[in-house]
């Protein structure tokens, strides 16, 4: 039988302390990153699914939620932006395309002097 592992990756800041004697609840949103198999040596195979975090959110026994903030690049939010909007790769290719080309039309469009 195959064994599955779900492997996440990234950091996340929180506002404030995490009391290590407090247990906590942990949401996420993420986003698949992979999936690796490998063999054992009784014919199953072991899974290991990699997802990037997207957003956290961290909550007390008490209930008090602290929303984390998630590291990583503007760059890397601007694609996931435009991948949601069409999967394809052409379309960010070409969404990046025209603003390399035109970078005072994207800024004067954005109102940005």
């Amino acid at each position: 039988m195959d064994t599955h592992f779900i492997k996440l990756t990234g950091t996340a800041e929180v506002p404030e302390n995490l009391d290590e004697n407090q247990y906590y609840t942990v949401g996420a949103e993420i986003d698949y990153v992979n999936s690796k198999k490998t063999p054992n040596h009784d014919g199953s195979n072991t899974w290991t699914h990699t997802w990037k975090i997207n957003r956290l959110m961290t909550a007390d026994r008490q209930g008090k939620k602290m929303p984390a903030k998630v590291k990583g690049s503007l760059s890397t939010t601007w694609r996931k932006v435009l991948w949601h909007r069409d999967p394809d790769e052409d379309f960010y290719n070409k969404v990046m395309s025209a603003m390399i080309a035109e970078p005072d039309k994207v800024l004067e469009a954005l109102n940005i002097q």
